[in-house]
């Protein structure tokens, strides 16, 4: 469905812009219809970086990135807007995704319009209530501006627009960082519950052990931009074949 061939992003620094920093080195690997596979890693390791290239946000320097066998960088206008309603990310912090100049009755009613999925008002408007109340979103919240809710309301706004789009992909880049403790586990029951009832692909990027393990099948552990070991969440945390894999596991143990 997603698939990375030798993808490799890479800036350049210094005065003169002879240094070059390797923030994705050579990754590759793919992700099928339904599947659950988490980016693991240190902070800076490039597991972000991997999920914006996902989304287009940035540009590989090497390599390609394909959907469903099309490299999206030669995707036309319309392909693109496609790709842009299948594959969707949930960002770190929900409350930077909102213009905060927009009420949340113009925010959550976007997308519906930008890709026409209702015919009338009335069938916007079902839509929209449908969901609010899937996701357990009073209705008040229409006439609020982001800053005045808090971030899990907000992070539940953001993953239920996604969900009024139907994707076929979710990339959840640390989902629930900003969020108090409080809140995180109710968030990433409420992913889960998502991805099971509609089967949705997940790409869960985290720093967090104990999240990757509960919300993933599959592991891909990075370091300094690469692929060091993937495999089987048992594997992963049972069996870890590479050092710094093991590393990660055994600080989880103390």
């Amino acid at each position: 469905m997603l698939e990375f061939k030798n993808v490799t992003k890479q800036y350049r620094s210094g005065m003169f812009g002879t240094h070059l920093t390797k923030a994705v080195d050579d990754v590759s690997f793919c992700v099928g219809e339904n599947e659950r596979l988490g980016l693991l890693g240190e902070s800076g390791c490039g597991k972000s970086t991997i999920a914006q290239l996902a989304m287009k946000l940035l540009k590989p320097s090497k390599g390609s990135i394909e959907y469903n066998g099309k490299n999206i960088k030669h995707m036309s206008r319309s392909e693109m807007k496609n790709y842009r309603k299948n594959v969707q990310i949930i960002f770190q912090n929900p409350q930077q995704v909102f213009n905060p100049r927009m009420k949340f009755r113009e925010t959550i009613s976007e997308p519906v319009r930008i890709y026409n999925l209702a015919s009338s008002p009335e069938e916007e408007k079902k839509i929209i209530s449908e969901h609010m109340e899937m996701f357990g979103l009073p209705e008040e919240l229409f006439d609020r501006y982001p800053q005045e809710i808090s971030g899990g309301q907000a992070q539940r706004i953001a993953i239920m627009r996604i969900l009024m789009l139907k994707p076929e992909i979710i990339i959840a880049d640390e989902p629930t960082t900003m969020l108090d403790v409080s809140v995180q586990a109710q968030i990433l029951e409420l992913l889960k519950e998502v991805m099971d009832k509609n089967n949705i692909t997940l790409i869960f990027v985290s720093h967090d052990l104990d999240v990757v393990r509960a919300m993933c099948k599959r592991i891909m552990v990075i370091k300094d931009g690469q692929v060091v070991e993937q495999g089987s969440v048992d594997d992963i945390f049972d069996r870890p074949e590479n050092e710094y894999t093991r590393m990660l596991v055994d600080s989880l143990k103390e």
